[in-house]
């Protein structure tokens, strides 16, 4: 059996790249073996049996939720059942919302964060810093949540967090 593993690249984080990835995914599971479905019918972990290139599905929310795939480093079912690795799309969507929140002209005042333990500086006009500014609005549903899953070149958790 040949596959095409090698001609996809991992997903940049831009709406383009991911639609195409949409369009492609059909395809590409052609040659992909299923070995494990989490239970809430969004994700699923394949292998190519030609490379043992392994790969991952998601949903795509924002695009109409959407299948696509993307590749991700070999592990067991059992570590996969209980951490899915992160999604290109949530990555995205995320990443994008901290960049317009940073850059939306907020500014650090010269009182700490009133947050236990926390000595980062709050927002001006706030009591909070950035990280606990946001989580506040996650839990209110203002802000888009932090991706779900295990982090994994070239999505590393150092390059979609806030770094104030």
């Amino acid at each position: 059996m040949t596959c095409e593993c090698a001609k996809y690249d991992h997903i940049t984080m831009d709406r383009a790249a991911i639609s195409k990835r949409v369009r492609e995914t059909k395809k590409l599971r052609t040659w992909l073996k299923p070995l494990a479905r989490s239970n809430d019918k969004e994700h699923e972990l394949f292998v190519c049996e030609a490379c043992s290139q392994y790969w991952q599905s998601s949903r795509a929310w924002n695009w109409g939720n959407d299948v696509y795939c993307f590749k991700v480093p070999q592990t067991t079912v059992d570590e996969w059942l209980l951490l899915r690795f992160v999604s290109p799309d949530e990555l995205m969507v995320y990443g994008y919302a901290v960049s317009d929140f940073l850059n939306s002209g907020i500014e650090l005042g010269d009182v700490e964060c009133n947050e236990t333990d926390c000595t980062s500086k709050a927002i001006g006009g706030l009591k909070k810093c950035v990280n606990h500014h946001l989580a506040n609005l996650q839990q209110v549903g203002s802000f888009p949540s932090e991706p779900e899953g295990r982090w994994f070149f070239p999505y590393e958790e150092r390059n979609f967090k806030p770094n104030v």
